[in-house]
């Protein structure tokens, strides 16, 4: 490795780093999941440079919740099409259950790995690369963020690092949200009962 190679690969992981410091920060500023959604696609997409980036919720009745999906173009709501909503949510769960992720450097060499996934969150069979992280509680998967590359890309580790750190971050934020939710829930049906004495 050429003196270089290493100033380049230091300056890529200082960049990296940085980007993860500061998308930490938006993220943990977030007042909703949406917003934290949007945060973390933001932030994945144009550090990575790549051309789609996805996250979206798995509601516990397994269809796909509240997405966002941003493009160089910038960012918008996202939902699959209805019929492949539970396939989504199933195929999160299974790697939820199992693999944790999916990297995929080229589709095209895979031999199939993650094709079903990558198609059904992007609606098409897609060529390039791609990366699958799905989030969760115990057992039970939460959310799932997809990048995708359209032309073949060796994923760094850095990069993968980059996005799983964002993952983990977004799962906890799913997580506080809950607990707040059903902290307010359970306050206003105690109010309740309170005011039926």
């Amino acid at each position: 490795i050429s003196q270089h190679a290493l100033i380049d690969a230091h300056a890529t992981s200082l960049a990296l780093e940085r980007a993860e410091v500061a998308a930490t920060r938006e993220l943990r500023d977030a007042g909703d999941m949406a917003s934290a959604f949007q945060a973390a696609t933001r932030a994945i997409g144009q550090t990575l440079g790549v051309d789609r980036v996805i996250c979206g919720a798995v509601r516990q009745g397994g269809t796909f919740g509240e997405g966002t999906l941003w493009t160089p173009d910038g960012l918008r709501s996202y939902s699959p099409a209805p019929s492949m909503s539970s396939a989504i949510c199933r195929e999160v769960g299974r790697l939820w259950a199992g693999e944790r992720r999916i990297v995929v450097d080229d589709i095209a060499e895979s031999g199939g790995v993650g094709e079903r996934i990558s198609a059904e969150l992007s609606g098409v069979f897609v060529d390039g690369a791609f990366i699958v992280i799905p989030f969760g509680l115990y057992e039970r998967p939460i959310g799932v963020v997809f990048v995708q590359a359209e032309d073949p890309r060796v994923w760094s580790e850095g990069e993968v690092a980059f996005v799983q750190h964002l993952v983990s971050e977004l799962a906890n934020h799913v997580v506080q949200e809950e607990r707040a939710k059903e902290q307010a829930d359970y306050v206003a049906r105690l109010e309740d009962l309170d005011r039926q004495k």
